[in-house]
């Protein structure tokens, strides 16, 4: 869930029972955009690196991003949170 957006970053509220991502890992980030009718919806997707995590014990935790590099996308891809939790922690996928 986003928290603040600039220029230069997003700060986001991590959601319960979705394993944190460390440090200095990539995370591609899509900002759904509202679509003028009879348009496709698009997506600004955000290529970031994690820079922080604060709170990693409580029960929201924030993460905040960098972003690297934005483009714009006319078809979607629509990811569930159910997709995240699926996803091993980067420090115990094999190489």
């Amino acid at each position: 869930m986003s928290e603040n957006f600039s220029r230069a970053g997003i700060l986001l509220r991590w959601l319960p029972g979705i394993p944190l991502p460390e440090v200095g890992s990539p995370l591609t980030v899509d900002v759904e955009l509202p679509s003028a009718p009879g348009r496709a919806p698009r997506v600004m997707r955000c290529d970031t690196e994690i820079v922080r995590i604060q709170g990693a014990g409580g029960s929201a935790p924030k993460v905040a991003l960098t972003i690297e590099k934005v483009r714009f996308e006319s078809r979607p891809h629509r990811a569930a949170v159910a997709d995240l939790g699926k996803m091993l922690p980067l420090s115990t996928r094999p190489n």
